[in-house]
């Protein structure tokens, strides 16, 4: 696929739908493995805050 056919194809199927990137934060994912639920544990609970709708 060339340069420009992908970029249309990523505009047309993404448009503003996509969530916001966020950088990965190793220091407090490391924090939290040691402190807390890990995210699936805490998905599966139910916990505030860990609602992820695709999975």
């Amino acid at each position: 696929m060339g340069a420009e056919r992908l970029a249309a194809w990523k505009e047309t199927s993404m448009g503003d739908h996509s969530p916001a990137r966020v950088p990965f934060d190793v220091e407090t994912y490391v924090g939290n493995t040691k402190t807390g639920k890990g995210f699936f544990c805490a998905l599966v609970a139910g916990e505030p805050g860990f609602f992820h709708e695709v999975v």
